[in-house]
């Protein structure tokens, strides 16, 4: 299930359609910086709130917005993630809402 405030919110498949997505989500912007502000490890899925701060191509406006990545681990590797909008959705997916 993706969320529809996220911009190309939908499911990509393997690592190509991956690194796409990340391609698609970094091409309208000069600049993008991207800061990890905490972590939570639940079981095999770690939780990670960024921030994340662009600047349009052309443009002095600076965008900034807080999201939540759900990465799911099997034998040590990547094998699901996932984007939140919200914090309390990205913590009742991983059981952990209030």
């Amino acid at each position: 299930e993706s969320d529809a405030r996220l911009p190309n919110a939908g499911i990509y498949r393997g690592k190509d359609e991956i690194q796409r997505f990340f391609e698609d989500q970094a091409a309208p912007f000069e600049s993008s910086i991207i800061e990890p502000e905490d972590f939570i490890v639940e079981g095999d899925s770690v939780l990670a709130f960024v921030k994340i701060r662009r600047k349009p191509r052309g443009s002095s406006a600076e965008l900034e917005a807080d999201v939540a990545h759900l990465w799911t681990f099997r034998d040590g590797r990547a094998v699901r993630g996932q984007a939140f909008a919200k914090r309390e959705d990205a913590l009742a997916a991983v059981g952990l809402s209030k």
